[in-house]
């Protein structure tokens, strides 16, 4: 039996979740909840860090990453391309390259990984119940580093990045997701199971 009421999840995680699976409604009701709290989203780049080695594991050839950069600028809304160059050093300074990370200041790249997690989203084709396991797995790898680290883990400012109440624009289903190197198995789903 699945149940689903984000049961042992943060509030940004469920917020997350909310907005992942396109549920408006709970999505504003959070939202609501995450501002009064505050506002911060760790969960959403660690969302990001997990479906980008996914999406990238195993690649070579760093123009498959200038390449998922271009198929999002082509198809996003003015208002939600993403600089190209600083799309491309969030990326390749989370695959390794770290150095990459002091040319984009930190507010540039949440807005940046906030704008292609649903793309990475998009172009895994990840089921609903996928979706659960990488927020249950994202929540969870936010909440084993604040425990290891004495002091507060830097969170992303949501009501910086956010345009509208809204949730982010995301590719149509109709636009289809293209054939990955990566894996495209439930990978995701099985991460942080026991936060369910």
């Amino acid at each position: 039996m699945r149940f689903w009421k984000g049961r042992g999840l943060s509030l940004q995680a469920r917020l997350l979740r909310a907005e992942l699976v396109g549920d408006e409604r709970e999505f504003r009701r959070l939202l609501d909840r995450n501002r009064r709290a505050g506002g911060r989203f760790g969960v959403m780049p660690a969302a990001f860090v997990l479906l980008m080695h996914r999406r990238f594991r195993g690649v070579q050839d760093l123009r498959e990453v200038t390449q998922f950069v271009s198929r999002y600028n082509a198809i996003a809304p003015p208002e939600h391309r993403v600089p190209p160059r600083e799309a491309e050093a969030v990326l390749r300074s989370n695959l390794g390259e770290e150095y990459l990370a002091d040319l984009v200041d930190d507010e540039t790249a949440a807005d940046i990984m906030y704008s292609l997690l649903f793309m990475l989203a998009h172009e895994l084709a990840l089921t609903e119940e996928q979706l659960d396991g990488l927020v249950a797995a994202a929540d969870e790898l936010v909440t084993s580093v604040e425990t290891d680290h004495p002091e507060p883990v830097p969170l992303v400012d949501l009501s910086r990045i956010r345009k509208g109440d809204g949730i982010a624009w995301r590719p149509s289903p109709r636009a289809g997701a293209p054939a990955q190197s990566g894996s495209t198995s439930t990978e995701a789903e099985t991460h942080g199971r026991g936060q369910a």
